[in-house]
């Protein structure tokens, strides 16, 4: 069973590098050959399953950022949050290219 990267997460006291004082350093190990590759390579849907899932979460989000465009103001407000929502869209599938182990 692998690790979750959060769990390699260490803590260690050390200086600010700007102004000395003592700070409280998160270190995380750098990412294996492995962890690398498969972050950074494509992982095309294999199944109509998986097709299908990720269609959904690409229709879902559509709809709520025409929805989120006809509501709110134009502005930083709107950009951000079409922006968040197209980042969550991102995640979302990722998680679905790499981290579903079947198509259940």
């Amino acid at each position: 069973m692998a690790m979750s990267r959060n769990a390699l997460v260490s803590l260690s006291a050390a200086a600010c590098n700007s102004c000395g004082r003592s700070t409280t350093r998160r270190t995380m190990p750098k990412p294996t050959e492995s962890e690398i590759e498969n972050r950074f390579r494509y992982h095309p849907p294999k199944t109509d399953s998986r097709r299908a899932k990720h269609n959904t979460v690409t229709e879902e989000c559509l709809a709520l950022a025409k929805k989120l465009r006809d509501v709110c103001p134009e502005g930083r407000g709107l950009a951000t949050a079409l922006t968040k929502l197209e980042e969550a869209r991102m995640w979302a599938n990722q998680s679905l290219a790499c981290d579903s182990p079947t198509d259940e």
